[in-house]
């Protein structure tokens, strides 16, 4: 999904924040058009630090963004997207991260947990391309990349009897959507594959029409859900399987139990932690906001 970051003037997909330099410089090193999109590689400098971000079309959205000679997390929603980590206890033992973008997600996630197996869906063979050669992302043994839809990948885990404890989902753009990843079948596909008290988090939209449809769909699935709220406009769904939502006391005990690893990614586990807004509210009439195969105008919805 297209993301603000808190240290961008120029437009970006959600909004900038006020800690914005006031005149950040890009230059575009890298221009690839693949079968799916425009893909830009852009270096920014700032007031603080250099940047470097990849966009999909125009330059009006970041898809991912790292800084160069650091292992810390540049974007507030990929931050966030950490707190699956606190909805569970561990060990975690293997996670599934369904859209690349530069690979931040899988990278961080290998540096908290050194021994665990990361499967990393993406559709454009591109990014997987760019996402190598200009952000530094890697695979090895136990991080592997896999070129296909999320959907088909999912529903081969489920044949093959794959599980996962977490499932890391952020595969959306702000201009457009795979309507089949945002369906309830999907999220039961999903599901299957997860333990039992295994945790999904999606990167979805704060505010506008499609927002109350991703609430009602997500919980059609797994019950009550959490959102946390990201500063810049990005909302995270928080789940399990199991429906279980853990206390407040729990995840904060857990993500102190991670604090040396976020600070190495530059989070504030207090800042994460306080963007947790609740339990999701479910919409009025919320029957007739879940999206499904056969009902699924998320990108109708989006654009409204």
């Amino acid at each position: 999904m297209q993301k603000r970051a808190a240290a961008f003037l120029i437009t970006l997909g959600l909004a900038a924040t006020a800690n914005a330099p006031a005149a950040p410089r890009h230059r575009i090193i890298h221009q690839q058009k693949s079968l799916y999109r425009n893909i830009l590689v852009v270096d920014q400098a700032g007031a603080q630090h250099d940047l470097r971000c990849m966009v999909f079309g125009r330059l009006h959205g970041y898809q991912s963004c790292i800084r160069p000679g650091s292992s810390a997390m540049v974007l507030h929603y990929t931050q966030a997207m950490l707190l699956a980590l606190t909805m569970r206890d561990g060990p975690h033992r293997r996670a599934l991260v369904i859209g690349l973008g530069g690979g931040s997600l899988p990278a961080a996630l290998r540096a908290l947990y050194p021994d665990l197996h990361i499967d990393s869906v993406e559709l454009d063979p591109a990014v997987g391309e760019v996402a190598r050669t200009f952000f530094g992302y890697r695979t090895d043994a136990r991080s592997l990349l896999h070129i296909e839809d999320a959907r088909v990948f999912v529903r081969q885990a489920a044949w093959a009897g794959t599980t996962y404890d977490l499932v890391l989902i952020d595969a959306f753009d702000r201009q457009y959507i795979p309507e089949h990843l945002l369906t309830r079948e999907f999220l039961q596909q999903v599901a299957s594959i997860l333990k039992m008290d295994g945790a999904v988090a999606a990167n979805t939209f704060t505010n506008g029409t499609l927002a109350p449809y991703e609430t009602a769909t997500y919980r059609s699935v797994f019950g009550d859900v959490l959102e946390a709220d990201v500063p810049g406009g990005n909302r995270i769904i928080l789940g399990r399987r199991d429906g279980a939502v853990p206390s407040a006391r729990a995840m904060r005990t857990r993500a102190l139990a991670l604090d040396a690893g976020f600070r190495r990614l530059g989070i504030d586990r207090g800042e994460v932690m306080s963007w947790i807004r609740g339990r999701a509210v479910a919409p009025e009439n919320e029957a007739d906001h879940v999206l499904t195969d056969q009902f699924s105008p998320a990108n109708l919805l989006l654009q409204q």
